[in-house]
């Protein structure tokens, strides 16, 4: 869903203005329910483009915060790397549980973009983590 969001330029969590929904869905080629359904996989795709994957991931939390708030909450995040990030970072799991249980604040656009830095120029094994570079990351690292 969340790629349809952002094709459909929504702006908040489950919601789609209806201009958005009809200019978003006959950019993307789709005039009926069945053009929708078979529009999907091709979107699916998408993500395997690492362009086309950042745009996604960036627009994520925008669409995911509260209108008013500058960080994401930390339970949006973690639902929202849970989506985006399951076969691209072995380390969520860890990384989740590190931030429910001791960092425990919300997520701000440097942390959440950092972290896609990290997980595209860091090795599985972090044997190239260069400590100077993504510093937020270092409490995690240290665990």
């Amino acid at each position: 869903m969340l790629i349809i969001a952002f094709h459909l330029d929504s702006e908040n969590m489950c919601e789609f203005t209806r201009e958005n929904w009809m200019k978003g869905w006959a950019t993307l080629g789709c005039d009926s329910i069945e053009s929708m359904k078979n529009k999907i996989p091709s979107l699916r795709e998408e993500l395997d483009d690492p362009e086309i994957f950042k745009k996604i991931y960036r627009f994520a939390f925008l669409f995911g915060r509260q209108e008013t708030q500058r960080s994401l909450e930390l339970g949006i995040a973690i639902g929202l790397w849970q989506l985006l990030l399951p076969n691209k970072f072995k380390h969520l799991e860890l990384w989740c549980d590190y931030l429910q249980n001791e960092y425990k604040r919300a997520i701000s656009r440097d942390t959440w973009n950092l972290l896609l830095e990290f997980v595209n120029t860091v090795d599985e094994k972090m044997t190239n983590y260069d400590a100077n570079g993504n510093i937020r990351i270092i409490n995690y690292i240290n665990k």
